[in-house]
């Protein structure tokens, strides 16, 4: 008969890592894209003009908002797999490919899908480093 400390699911220490970095650099930018964007442009435009960063600044208000839902939307898919839900990981690739569309409409390239995908790979990659129990995270989701 297993006892319970075989039978709990175990997230290798690197996954749980990678989430909660995940989790913080997606719910800032999310914020970033819905609030603090359009402040910098109203506050600061002739400053940063120069700066590489003022493109993000003058994006339009309906592609911030996309931008920030995608980015939400990878922020939620972060919990669901704290959760163990396999549904986080496509939730993940799908708001990704998303990101990637919005930055082909605005013209900016195939350059953002190299590192989309290698972004995808290495959360999928570290997914499969085995616990104590010898399962790997991806195993164990439902």
């Amino acid at each position: 008969m297993e006892n319970d400390q075989t039978t709990k699911k175990q997230r290798h220490g690197c996954v749980t890592s990678l989430l909660i970095f995940l989790m913080i650099i997606n719910s800032a930018s999310a914020i970033f894209y819905f609030f603090a964007a359009e402040y910098i442009k109203n506050k600061f435009s002739a400053d940063i003009a120069p700066l590489e960063f003022y493109s993000i600044v003058n994006v339009p208000l309906v592609e911030k908002i996309l931008f920030g839902i995608t980015l939400f939307a990878n922020f939620i898919s972060c919990i669901l797999l704290f959760q163990w839900k396999k549904l986080g990981f496509w939730l993940y690739v799908i708001s990704d490919l998303a990101a990637v569309g919005l930055d082909l409409y605005q013209g900016k390239g195939f350059s953002q899908l190299l590192s989309i995908s290698i972004g995808i790979g290495i959360l999928f990659g570290v997914m499969q480093i085995a616990n104590k129990n010898r399962r790997t995270t991806w195993e164990e989701l439902n």
